[in-house]
């Protein structure tokens, strides 16, 4: 994918005006391969197991350049910026999954079981280039090259059940639990390039980081089911644990997290095409690695 654009602005502001120009070009070549596996196995007439399998494996290629110049409001030139970023990815996920479905003689009354496993490993390496130029030799100039590595691993367990009891024809009870553990590390190295090389090490855009987060939830949803219409209210209480260490520094971070989250959906059924459907839902997150890795982020 190769895509090029050409701006031009004009900005004013109380106490002056200026023009800008911004001139970018990009490529980016992605490409991708995937093998899947998918078995199920009936054990009885109440029973199935479901293994699925997947591993892919990705790389991404992509590179931009962008010109940008200043200028007065009578069009006399200020200052140009070149910023040149490229990087190579290698990614590889792999995920292995297990799902247990038990159904009993009363069809609405069900019971499921899921585990699942997903390994992550990204390898980047990366150029950045940029110069600031001013045309009044007395303003200084700036320049920046660096080389930029990556590397990020992730192992995330996941099980949850879900058991679902009707209380009638059109109302049913769920309840279910849930709980993931996630371990991550990221490792970013910055190396500022003299002569064409890359020489001493930047600790200021670089770091290791180490991430452990569990979270545990329980839920409950009131289910009402009729022929056109259908409405569940519930909740989940949720505790959420993560702890953070700073491989350099040796900086540790914990955050304990406890929410109550509700949700409610409503759905009319006016006929097979027509359909009506509100939801309410609410969520809340640790940060991930990328959020947490304290290293600016200076490619723009």
């Amino acid at each position: 994918l190769e895509s090029a654009s050409s701006t031009a602005s004009k900005y004013f502001l109380p106490d002056t005006t200026y023009k800008t120009t911004e001139d970018m070009v990009s490529e980016q070549h992605n490409e991708s391969n995937t093998i899947g596996l998918l078995l199920n196995q009936q054990i009885d007439s109440l029973n199935e197991l479901e293994l699925r399998a997947r591993f892919v494996k990705g790389d991404v290629d992509q590179s931009k350049i962008v010109d940008n110049a200043f200028y007065t409001s009578d069009d006399t030139l200020t200052r140009t910026t070149y910023t040149y970023n490229s990087s190579a990815d290698d990614n590889v996920n792999a995920t292995a999954s297990l799902r247990w479905n038990r159904n009993f003689h009363n069809r609405d009354r069900k019971l499921n079981a899921f585990y699942s496993l997903t390994l992550a490993k990204r390898e980047s390496d990366g150029v950045l280039r940029s110069a600031n130029l001013f045309v009044d030799p007395t303003q200084p100039d700036d320049s920046l090259n660096q080389q930029k590595l990556l590397s990020n691993e992730t192992q995330t367990n996941f099980f949850s059940v879900v058991y679902t009891e009707p209380l009638s024809k059109k109302v049913r009870l769920e309840f279910s639990g849930d709980y993931s553990r996630t371990d991550g590390n990221q490792e970013k190295k910055t190396y500022d390039v003299v002569s064409g090389a890359p020489s001493t090490e930047n600790p200021a855009y670089s770091n290791n980081f180490d991430n452990e987060a569990e979270t545990k939830r329980v839920g409950l949803r009131f289910i009402y089911e009729v022929k056109k219409q259908s409405f569940t209210f519930g909740g989940r209480l949720r505790s959420s644990e993560s702890a953070n260490h700073n491989l350099v520094t040796d900086e540790r971070i914990s955050q304990d997290l406890l929410n109550v989250l509700p949700s409610m959906t409503y759905r009319y059924k006016f006929s097979d095409n027509k359909t009506f459907m509100f939801r309410y839902s609410t969520d809340a997150r640790l940060p991930d690695l990328n959020m947490l890795q304290p290293v600016p982020d200076n490619t723009n």
